[in-house]
């Protein structure tokens, strides 16, 4: 049976739909808390390349690696995917790479039930936010970001697609934060600023100034210490 078909048949019998979930780290084990909690989804599996075919992470089983998944798709029947890798150029190229390789795939959103999010938020599909989370008023979210336990982020913020914010980080109102960057743990970014694209900001930092892209940047105040690459780890 056709993935789509599958899907659309265990909507109408009541079951909840099936997903993959990639990653099996960390991250992934908050992602699956998090999943589990907003109780929308079975999740039947994890794809990961660093653990073997049988592994599991809070009871879900490895069903193998990303070169693994026609095959997988067509014994389960599922083309539902959340990603739930850490690290925001990964989680980007792994993205890419599905959206051609599947291009019917669905990439879910995941809220924990104890988050907030204002009903005039927007939330793009592949992002997770999770417990204790706050997202307010206007605030846009685009697709593949992390909005990590107890963060906040206050009116008009956006969010461009797979940034991040780590446990207890808060945005001002109306901060932009560019694609794949990371606001760090505990860190404050005051209200207007600018955040550029593939930028880490520090644990611990309080920006009060617009910060460009491409750098690493930490401090009371903030302050840019180094340039850094798009696909350099930060994790």
């Amino acid at each position: 049976m056709p993935a789509d078909q599958g899907i659309r048949k265990r909507a109408m019998s009541g079951e909840k739909p099936q997903l993959i979930v990639f990653g099996a780290g960390g991250h992934g084990k908050s992602v699956l808390d998090t999943l589990f909690a907003e109780g929308k989804y079975t999740v039947i599996g994890l794809i990961d390349s660093t653990r073997p075919v049988g592994y599991e992470v809070l009871g879900v089983p490895v069903l193998g690696t990303e070169a693994d998944l026609p095959s997988i798709i067509a014994q389960r029947g599922c083309n539902t995917f959340f990603i739930a890798i850490g690290d925001n150029f990964q989680r980007s190229e792994v993205s890419n790479r599905l959206r051609v390789a599947i291009p019917d795939m669905t990439l879910v959103t995941a809220v924990h039930p104890r988050a907030v999010i204002s009903p005039s938020a927007v939330l793009g599909a592949g992002t997770v936010v999770m417990a204790g989370a706050v997202v307010n008023a206007q605030c846009t979210i685009a697709g593949g970001c992390i909005v990590n336990t107890r963060s906040s982020v206050d009116h008009d913020c956006t969010m461009a697609p797979f940034s991040s914010l780590a446990p207890g980080a808060t945005l001002g109102g109306g901060v932009t934060v560019g694609h794949r960057s990371a606001i760090g743990l505990g860190s404050n970014v005051n209200q207007q600023l600018d955040i550029g694209a593939d930028t880490v900001i520090g644990t611990g930092a309080c920006v009060v100034s617009n910060i460009p892209p491409s750098v690493v940047a930490h401090g009371c105040p903030c302050k840019v210490v180094r340039s850094r690459e798009m696909d350099e780890p930060y994790l």
